[in-house]
């Protein structure tokens, strides 16, 4: 496991352990026990209930369990609902984000550009045709054919 995500259980422990006994029930005992088997052991996180999870500058992964604890197992459905706007909205935004990062579009249409001018010669008005030639193989071949005939 990586060390941020050891890190990130060891706060959530720590803050669910301010939660009253009744919410605490709510969360199934196999979460609680991934999150203490996965935590970071040497990390050493203190909760100050008088202050927000931002004045305390807890880890971003923290807020992320936070805020899927929340919404599977404490939110109404229409907190749920929005919930899972926010995120939804979030996603998106990363996404924008890492479209203008790569700018995929820009690779896919420079790729298209170059197979057009590929596929697409210069037209003309005439006609040209384009001479054949016979290779020395096949002039054999039609010489020993005309001699049969």
């Amino acid at each position: 496991m990586n060390n941020t995500y050891g890190q990130a259980y060891s706060e959530v422990l720590e803050i669910l352990k301010h939660l009253p006994e009744e919410e605490q029930k709510k969360i199934p005992k196999e979460k609680i026990k991934f999150y203490e088997d996965n935590r970071d052991k040497n990390y050493n996180f203190n909760y100050n209930i008088t202050k927000t999870l931002d004045e305390q500058h807890v880890l971003r992964e923290t807020k992320a369990i936070i805020i899927t604890l929340f919404r599977d197992f404490f939110a109404t459905t229409t907190q749920k609902e929005k919930i899972n706007k926010i995120l939804l909205y979030n996603e998106q935004k990363y996404q924008e984000e890492l479209s203008k990062k790569y700018n995929y579009n820009d690779i896919f249409s420079k790729n298209k550009k170059e197979e057009e001018k590929i596929i697409l010669p210069e037209t003309s008005n005439e006609n040209n045709l384009v001479p054949c030639k016979e290779s020395i193989i096949k002039k054999i071949i039609n010489k020993i054919k005309s001699l049969f005939s």
